[in-house]
C-alpha cells in the first residue's frame, strides 16, 4: 500500500510540561481540532481520562484514536480511519525545549488503500495543511487562552452581477497574505470609491504550492483611463454558498477546508468556470 508521511512543526511560548499535558488529553482536541472546526456538530466520544477518542460525522467521516505512550518528549497515538475508507496510521508529537518555549513536531506515518495510490502526494499535501492549521490553533490557545477563528456556514444566496477592477498575481501559500496586501495597496492608488473588495482564485495547486489569484474592488463603471496594470472583470450573477470566517487571516484555511469538505461530500456542487472567492467585510480579519 502507498506509504504516507507528514511532518509539521511550530514553537509555542509555554513550558514543555504544560504542552505535553494539553496534547495528551483528547478532551482538549475538541478545542483545536482542524477537522472538527469544519463540523462542530459531529459526534465525539472521549473516555473519562481522555486517553481514547472516537468521532463520526458527515464531513469528518469516522475513526478512532488512542493514546499509546506518553513520555516527556514524545506522545504516541494509534489512528484508525473507518470512513470514508478503512486505514490505519501512527501519529505522534515530539516536544523539545527551545529558547522561545516548546517546539511541537506533529508526525504521521500511514498508508492509503492500494487503489488510491494516485492520491499519495495530494493526501500528504492536504494532511500537512491540516496539521499546520491545527498547530497554529494549539499555539493560539496555549499562548492566549483562545483561538481567534470562527467558521459559520450561512447557506446559499445570490451574488449580484458585478464589475471588478483587479490585479493578478501568482504566489506560494506562505506568501499569499503578504502579496495580496501589496496588490490591494495598488488598487487603493486608483482612488476609487468602492465598498466591495474581494479575491478570486482561478487556480489552486496545493501539491506544487502555487496559487493564481486576483485582488479586486467593485465599481459601478470602469474608468476610461484605466492603466494596463489593472484588469477589468465582469462577474455574472452567481449562486453562491456563503461561509463566514471571523478571526485572523492566518486561520482563513479553516473556512477554505470547510468548503472543500462540503464539496467532497456533495453538499453543494462547485460550478466549473467560476473561481472560489473571498469577500472582505469591514476589515481583512473577517472574510466570507
Amino acid at each position: 500500500m502507498p506509504k504516507l508521511f507528514v511532518k509539521k512543526s511550530i514553537t509555542v511560548n509555554q513550558p514543555i510540561e504544560k504542552v505535553n499535558k494539553f496534547l495528551a488529553d483528547f478532551n482538549n482536541w475538541r478545542i483545536w481540532s482542524p477537522w472538527l472546526l469544519a463540523e462542530p456538530e459531529a459526534q465525539v466520544a472521549v473516555t473519562e481520562h481522555g486517553s481514547r477518542y472516537a468521532w463520526t460525522g458527515n464531513r469528518v467521516g469516522a475513526g478512532e484514536m488512542e493514546l499509546l505512550k506518553n513520555s516527556p518528549n514524545k506522545i504516541e497515538f494509534s489512528l484508525i480511519f473507518l470512513k470514508p475508507w478503512k486505514s490505519k496510521a501512527k501519529t505522534h508529537f515530539e516536544l523539545s525545549e527551545t529558547k522561545d518555549g516548546t517546539q511541537i513536531t506533529w508526525i504521521m506515518n500511514g498508508s492509503l488503500p492500494f487503489f488510491l495510490f494516485w492520491m499519495k502526494k495530494m493526501t500528504e499535501t492536504f494532511v500537512g495543511m491540516d496539521y499546520n492549521r491545527g498547530l497554529m490553533m494549539i499555539k493560539d490557545f496555549l499562548e492566549n487562552g483562545k483561538i481567534n477563528s470562527k467558521v459559520e456556514i450561512l447557506g446559499t444566496s445570490t451574488f449580484a452581477a458585478t464589475k471588478l477592477i483587479a490585479v493578478s498575481n501568482t504566489t506560494s501559500l506562505d506568501k499569499v497574505g503578504e502579496n495580496m496586501q501589496a496588490d490591494f495597496n495598488k488598487l487603493e492608488t486608483l482612488g476609487l470609491d468602492s465598498t466591495l473588495a474581494l479575491s478570486l482564485y482561478p487556480k489552486f495547486d496545493m501539491v506544487n504550492n502555487k496559487i493564481d489569484y486576483k485582488c479586486a474592488i467593485g465599481v459601478q463603471e470602469f474608468p476610461a483611463d484605466l492603466s494596463n496594470d489593472f484588469e477589468k472583470i465582469e462577474l455574472p450573477e452567481l449562486k453562491v454558498v456563503k461561509i463566514k470566517h471571523t478571526g485572523e487571516y492566518k486561520h482563513l484555511g479553516n473556512a477554505w477546508t470547510t468548503a472543500q469538505m462540503m464539496i467532497q461530500h456533495k453538499e453543494f456542487k462547485h460550478q466549473k468556470g467560476y473561481a472560489p472567492f473571498e469577500l472582505y467585510i469591514n476589515n481583512p480579519k473577517t472574510t466570507s
